[in-house]
């Protein structure tokens, strides 16, 4: 039997990549009765059919590390969130939506900031330095100048890498400049709704090598916070970590209660912008969860 990792789905069909061979391959009936499918991502047994032809069965799913939903991906070390420093403009709402989303996952969560040529450079040394100060490796970079290029190819070696991000950020012009070659289809950014075309039409891993595999995934331009409870949302905000459970009250909302150890830091530790966030957050799953 020979083990892999399955980098594409395609109608039905799986390819495996094995080393420097990739299997096209079906999966075994064993699967569909247990209602199991195979995730891209998985590492899994397969048994060769024909090996001129490279074709064969996976017969066997190893046990997922961790597992996203949507897309639906598996065995992810990190996840590079992808931002434009302009066109479009950089939406730390939506960058804090994302963060908040991928909060206590299994696998590390790393900031891109694309197309730095197109802004003023303190602005953007204002934004790595806040995210840095919560703990966050925020990379700054222009694509289409091929600018920071490096420190994003170390940040990716020998590992797993999931990019995400609204669409037009790049996502896709990042991808084809750590190949080397035209993987990703890119598009142009509407004039109309300052949004970019959605060009990724697919999920599939792409090798850079043997060792480090990224994975472009489809822009989003709404996120719901599904699965996260309104007081469980303050974890997701690292920097309040440190003054949990020294509110006056136990628990405590960090919106109106006096002797809050939260917000006594708005505007010193706690950035001002990151808690209206959170506020407005707090309030979004609130409301829904009522509805």
């Amino acid at each position: 039997m020979l083990y892999g990792r399955i980098i594409k789905g395609v109608g039905g069909s799986y390819f495996v990549k094995t080393g420097a061979d990739t299997y096209t391959c079906n999966a075994a009936g064993v699967f569909r009765n247990k209602k199991i499918t195979p995730v891209i991502g998985d590492m899994c047994g397969l048994e060769v059919s024909d090996e001129c032809a490279k074709t064969g069965t996976i017969v066997e799913i190893l046990q997922r590390r961790n597992e996203i939903i949507r897309p639906r991906v598996s065995n992810i070390d990190q996840i590079i969130i992808v931002m434009a420093a302009d066109e479009p403009k950089l939406d730390i709402n939506m960058l804090d939506r994302y963060l908040v989303i991928l909060a206590n996952g299994n696998f590390d969560v790393i900031i891109c900031i694309n197309k730095s040529d197109l802004t003023e450079e303190n602005a953007i040394v204002c934004v790595k330095e806040r995210y840095e100060s919560i703990g966050y490796k925020v990379i700054v970079m222009s694509a289409g100048k091929n600018e920071g290029t490096n420190r994003l190819s170390d940040v990716l070696k020998n590992k797993v890498s999931a990019f995400a991000g609204p669409s037009g950020v790049g996502k896709s012009s990042i991808v084809n400049l750590l190949s080397g070659v035209q993987i990703m289809e890119t598009g142009t950014l509407s004039k109309k709704i300052s949004r970019g075309k959605h060009t990724t039409r697919h999920v599939e891993f792409l090798a850079l090598d043997e060792n480090t595999y990224v994975l472009d995934t489809p822009g989003f331009t709404s996120l719901t916070f599904d699965g996260i409870e309104a007081d469980n949302l303050q974890d997701c905000f690292y920097e309040f970590k440190q003054y949990l459970g020294k509110c006056a009250f136990r628990n405590c909302a960090h919106q109106n209660e006096p002797g809050c150890a939260v917000k006594a830091e708005v505007g010193g530790k706690i950035d001002e912008n990151r808690y209206n966030n959170y506020l407005s957050f707090f309030s979004e799953i609130k409301n829904g969860k009522e509805r």
